[in-house]
């Protein structure tokens, strides 16, 4: 199961193992590689929801924003006014605050 990422001499006699020791080496080797192909699949997926999430974040700020303006220009502010706003700010902190976990997790 070699490729080109894979340098290991056929059989690796040369190093001086035998071919037993050579085959669980090569299929600890072929187990990892798929380990890391999972990984990166997963990271993959990762940033796809974090980019989705960015945008649905995105729409609810517009709304925030509109909000803000009709707070700031209005005389008569009613307490269900203040209240929707605040669940806008906690929906888009919420939100920042899973995008900035899953942008962590892809660095880490």
């Amino acid at each position: 199961m070699a490729d080109e990422n894979h340098t290991m001499p056929t059989g690796g006699t040369e190093l001086g193992l035998t071919e037993a020791e050579y085959a669980r080496l090569e299929s600890e080797f072929d187990g990892l590689r798929l380990l890391r192909d999972e990984m990166q699949v997963q990271l993959d997926l990762a940033a796809m929801e974090a980019r989705d999430r960015f945008r649905a974040a995105e729409d609810r700020w517009e709304s925030l924003e509109a909000r803000m303006q009709d707070l700031s220009g209005s005389e008569g502010v009613s307490e269900e006014m203040v209240r929707v706003t605040r669940n806008l700010f906690e929906e888009i902190r919420e939100a920042y605050q899973e995008i900035a976990s899953l942008v962590r997790s892809r660095e880490g």
